[in-house]
């Protein structure tokens, strides 16, 4: 992935589990986001026929696993971005078992090659507009580039 995890977050390193690669970055006191913020990269193992809506049905259920209270989804876009395919998604749960209360996700899901990037931005209060906003802008900045591929060229950013 091409991006940089935004101002006011720093890595907290925790152990990967099952999955190729795991990475959690929670909310510094200089942050612009929600005070309760986190995001998470998981980068998965993807057979070459993986779906973009087969990782949207594992991750819902998932998610809808660990809730409660009442959850919803909605697909916020889909596409392709350089190439990939992509979806962001908002997720959200009343009661979740975990956090003890509510929880918020956008999710930016990636589908390359040989790995799935899945990128999770975690909130357990209500995002504004706002904040939506500044999250999607986050996720729209993420890109997944092969510096060895003429149809998945990595831009640089200027910086």
């Amino acid at each position: 992935m091409h991006g940089a995890i935004p101002k006011g977050f720093k890595y907290l390193p925790l152990p990967p589990g099952q999955h190729v690669a795991v990475a959690f970055f929670t909310r510094t006191p200089d942050s612009q986001f929600p005070y309760d913020a986190q995001i998470s990269v998981l980068i998965d193992r993807a057979g070459p026929a993986t779906l973009i809506d087969s990782q949207y049905n594992r991750v819902w259920d998932n998610y809808r696993t660990g809730c409660v209270g009442k959850s919803e989804a909605r697909v916020l876009s889909s596409g392709t971005q350089n190439n990939y395919p992509y979806s962001e998604w908002l997720l959200s749960c009343d009661a979740d078992k975990e956090a003890r209360g509510p929880r918020f996700s956008v999710m930016k899901t990636v589908v390359g090659q040989s790995l799935v990037y899945v990128y999770e931005y975690e909130m357990h209060s209500g995002p504004d507009d706002a904040a939506v906003k500044a999250i999607r802008d986050y996720l729209d900045s993420e890109m997944l580039c092969d510096d060895t591929s003429a149809s998945h060229p990595c831009q640089t950013t200027g910086n």
